[in-house]
């Protein structure tokens, strides 16, 4: 009987260390996921990734004006969600350069219909501002997003989407004092709102981190799509010195996406006051289109875009025509662009000397 009993315990304990208990803990490493560590019931986790540039910039007006090896953009990241899988921090920062903090925010998003986040974050204006940098199709942003946009700050956002994620929403309100600002420098806010939408197609997918993406092209497998936004916002800068600054603008934008094709579009219009004095108008648009010429992998695109920074100064205008051939070795994780670039300028603007500017730009993108 004893000897039964010692038999029948060696088994249990061999059979438990052939059969060791399951790890409270997966861990994978991918493209898509770059480093990520995951509870096995869901509820926590963290994902580490990096997005980086290596980039040559030329330009000639006349003489040669710039000509330069650089790393514009060099983004560690951090993703992690706890106690649910809808409750989740994001942190980036911008080490190229002077280094930086670009997002530290906390989203809270239950339900399709309602999140919430708070912290710093990118602000709701503009379809193509509020898409991830490694998903855009030009690696960078038009004359006209740079003058319009308001880039990050810090506030709180309410957003959603409803009718099966074909309708979205965005409202939000910030200091209005820019990024890495912890304080307001007055007692005003800025308030900022999106509603856009999708007519027909395949609404982007509301579990995203971030729903637009400008090379969905490379799948080749999407149906005709045509999705439409408008935003706005209002916003009191106060200046040591000078009069409160008062900026109100406006945008429309559409994109439209059928298998190896996108396009997109985007006008602004903006109101500049210093309190007390006229109002300077300002409007432009912007436009581009992409066509893979070789499924996933080899795309030729076009952009052009068009600002008009005051429109009582005749002279205050820029015009930019840009044509690039991009090669996705991998996706978005590894891709090449060589991009022509001309520049037309009515006066000297935003670093542009008066007449036409030709610029070559190459540039390497590696995300994780």
């Amino acid at each position: 009987m004893r000897s039964a009993l010692l038999s029948a315990l060696l088994i249990s304990t061999l059979a438990r260390a052939a059969d060791p208990e399951p790890s409270p803990l997966h861990f994978t490493a991918s493209l898509d996921d770059g480093l990520k560590v995951e509870s096995t019931d869901g509820n926590y986790g963290v994902q580490l990734g990096a997005l980086m540039w290596g980039r040559f910039d030329a330009a000639v007006a006349g003489t040669v004006v710039k000509d330069q090896f650089l790393v514009p953009l060099m983004r560690p990241a951090l993703r992690a969600h706890f106690v649910r899988p809808w409750i989740n921090v994001f942190a980036q920062a911008e080490l190229a350069g002077t280094p930086k903090l670009l997002d530290l925010e906390l989203d809270v998003h239950p339900i399709p219909e309602i999140g919430l986040k708070l912290g710093q974050l990118v602000t709701p204006f503009s379809r193509a501002y509020l898409t991830p940098i490694p998903k855009l199709q030009f690696g960078g942003f038009t004359i006209a997003n740079d003058v319009f946009r308001m880039n990050r700050d810090t506030g709180v956002l309410a957003y959603g989407t409803a009718l099966n994620n074909r309708l979205e929403y965005f409202a939000g309100v910030f200091n209005g004092n820019g990024i890495d600002v912890a304080t307001n420098d007055n007692p005003q806010l800025m308030y900022a709102g999106r509603l856009a939408g999708t007519l027909f197609g395949t609404a982007p997918n509301p579990k995203a981190h971030v729903r637009y993406e400008e090379t969905a092209a490379l799948t080749g497998a999407a149906p005709a799509t045509l999705m439409v936004g408008i935003d706005g916002y209002v916003d009191r800068l106060s200046t040591t010195g000078q009069a409160d600054q008062l900026k109100r603008a406006a945008s429309v934008d559409a994109a439209f996406l059928y298998r190896r094709l996108f396009a997109q579009a985007e006008g602004y219009l903006q109101g500049v006051e210093l309190v007390g004095s006229p109002t300077q108008t300002r409007f432009g648009a912007d436009a581009q289109v992409g066509f893979f010429v070789w499924p996933s992998t080899l795309e030729l695109a076009g952009r052009f875009s068009w600002v008009r920074l005051d429109a009582s100064d005749a002279s205050a205008w820029l015009v930019q025509g840009e044509g690039q051939l991009g090669w996705y070795v991998a996706g978005n994780h590894l891709k090449a662009i060589a991009r022509y670039v001309l520049t037309d300028a009515g006066s000297a603007q935003r670093g542009y000397a008066a007449g036409i500017t030709h610029g070559v730009f190459v540039q390497l993108q590696a995300w994780l």
